[in-house]
């Protein structure tokens, strides 16, 4: 955990960017382009985006979710809370995640 203080603003900041930065190495994102936002504001995440057939569910097995998600609500409740609404969102698909999610 980095933490930085402003004397003159009176302030103290907390970040994990090695922490983020595992994430992405892990899950082969480090050359990923960053957003100014966690989701895109018209995107819409639902049940029937979830795999439907035993071969897409099988195909999304090998998809870490469960563990990104966890490792993204961990981050939310320490030192970002500005994608709390969006992991709270891809919490809802931890049992049957599809690609969309």
């Amino acid at each position: 955990m980095k933490i930085e203080r402003d004397g003159t603003a009176r302030t103290i900041s907390l970040s994990q960017p090695g922490y983020i930065r595992s994430i992405l190495d892990d899950l082969r994102m480090s050359e990923c382009n960053p957003s100014p936002t966690p989701m895109d504001g018209g995107a819409r995440l639902s049940i029937s985006m979830s795999p439907q057939t035993p071969e897409e569910k099988l195909g999304m097995k090998a998809v870490p979710y469960g563990e990104l998600v966890g490792k993204l609500l961990y981050l939310a409740v320490a030192t970002r809370p500005d994608i709390a609404y969006v992991v709270g969102v891809l919490c809802r698909f931890i049992d049957n995640p599809g690609e969309a999610h």
